[in-house]
């Protein structure tokens, strides 16, 4: 760059024509801090019973699931009871049911013809419990 040796601009002289520098006052800005405080203060304690409330709610919820967790294994508990092998025969007595015996089964071949293997024969046992008739013997 070069350097400028030219005539050179002039500025115009800055005058001052009070006495007395402006100064803003203060108090306004005292009172929007202390406000602004105020309000954040304010909406902090707001928001700590907003979270004491969902920690409270949140724990009525976790003992609600562990009653709900201990009725779930309870009910698995009487299924499974309820499946088990002597239940169910005991049920099938009830209903009228009796054991059947070997089963015979039918085979097809590819030719179209079919063959019986083994002795079909009707279930035979005590007729106890209630019989509503329906699978019954006729």
């Amino acid at each position: 760059m070069a350097a400028r040796t030219g005539t050179a601009r002039a500025r115009p002289a800055v005058r001052r024509t009070g006495s007395r520098p402006v100064v803003a006052p203060r108090t306004p800005f005292a009172i929007l801090v202390l406000a602004l405080l105020g309000v954040g203060l304010v909406l902090m304690l707001m928001l700590n019973g907003a979270l004491a409330a969902d920690s409270f709610r949140q724990r009525e919820l976790q003992q609600q699931l562990t009653g709900l967790s201990l009725q779930e294994q309870d009910l698995r508990r009487q299924v499974d009871g309820l499946q088990a092998p002597a239940a169910l025969a005991e049920a099938a007595r009830r209903l009228g049911m009796v054991p059947s015996g070997d089963p015979a089964f039918i085979v097809f071949a590819p030719d179209g013809s079919r063959q019986v293997i083994g002795s079909p024969a009707p279930a035979t046992g005590a007729q106890g419990g209630q019989n509503s008739g329906a699978g019954g013997h006729r």
